[in-house]
């Protein structure tokens, strides 16, 4: 019943929200750093949690740790949206984030450990563990905004990494739980359609809104699933779910260090830059990194099983320098 209604409100929130994007210039406009070429309404993540917010009213409820996540992801939706309406300037909207997930941890939502190692016997990490959760929410926040530059590309990869955390808490979750995680992705595949033109007249974008929503919601949710009260699934694997956008994240950002570039001045460094330089055609570079992404998922979720938490967090490095190092010889 919720996914009709989803749908349903999915629908209206975009019929109003396209009119006001026209209406007041929501657009992505194209430059040359930008692959599309024409203005296109700034109104995905508007639609996606719009609707979420109401189906989770009517339908869902939530442990209280949960409902704070949202919440937090309301004022943090405000903020991309004020950026795509009217640019915020780097540092004031990173110090804004900052302090609406300071609020989300002074609630008790944080990481308390990292899990098992022979080589870090520590079981509480304490003030260091709250400094990891702000570093770790931030990072992936603004990890799924910067993947954002290609039709089709951030939203499958958000797609494929709450399909990796459905497999993993779904055996343990409540109900309540699942189905959220499940109309996450619904609402995701949704805006899917419409962002890679199945629709060509009504194509929309995510926006900073949506983006920084999503890795807002995605952190804080990999954070609450593996809280020693619930661990539905070992803390490693979290670094797992999310390989490709923070490969592509830490790989930028050093790379502009490298150049003597500020760190959030954009550029066209990224993975789906460096493979359409390379001329390879959209749908080839969609193809190939949602492969890759998977991939990477399976390998990490693989070694963890068979190998444990050790070689898992070793072999994260271990990749993300074979990545590094693939990306500059291309």
């Amino acid at each position: 019943m919720y996914i009709v209604f989803g749908l349903i409100l999915f629908l209206i929130f975009f019929i109003f929200y396209y009119y006001l994007a026209y209406k007041f210039n929501i657009m992505d406009v194209p430059n040359t750093r930008k692959t599309h070429k024409n203005p296109t309404p700034l109104i995905g993540g508007l639609c996606i949690f719009s609707t979420l917010y109401l189906v989770i009213y009517f339908f869902f409820e939530l442990d209280p740790e949960v409902n704070i996540i949202v919440l937090g992801s309301f004022f943090i939706l405000i903020i991309g949206f004020i950026d795509d309406f009217r640019t915020v300037k780097a540092y004031l909207r990173l110090s804004l984030q900052f302090f609406i997930v300071c609020i989300v941890v002074w609630f008790g939502i944080y990481i308390v450990d990292i899990g098992e190692y022979s080589f870090l016997p520590i079981n509480n990490l304490g003030f260091i563990g709250i400094v990891l959760t702000l570093f770790s929410v931030l990072c992936l926040v603004n990890a799924i905004n910067f993947i954002d530059g290609m039709d089709g590309l951030s939203i499958s990869l958000i797609v494929i990494i709450l399909i990796n955390i459905y497999l993993n808490i779904q055996k343990q979750a409540t109900i309540d739980e699942i189905n959220f995680i499940l109309l996450l992705i619904f609402l995701s595949l949704i805006f899917l359609l419409l962002n890679i033109g199945a629709f060509p007249k009504y194509k929309i974008f995510l926006g900073d809104a949506g983006s920084t929503s999503f890795g807002f919601i995605i952190a804080f949710l990999l954070v609450f699933f593996t809280i020693p009260e619930k661990r539905y699934f070992d803390p490693v694997l979290c670094i797992w779910i999310v390989t490709l956008p923070m490969f592509d994240l830490l790989n930028v950002i050093l790379m502009r260090i490298f150049n003597n570039n500020k760190i959030y001045h954009p550029d066209r460094n990224h993975v789906h830059h460096i493979l359409l330089k390379k001329g390879f055609t959209n749908i080839q570079v969609l193809f190939v990194l949602i492969s890759l992404s998977i991939t990477l998922n399976v390998i990490g979720h693989l070694i963890h099983y068979n190998f444990g938490s050790d070689i898992a967090l070793v072999a994260f490095v271990f990749i993300y320098l074979l990545y590094s190092i693939s990306l500059k010889r291309l």
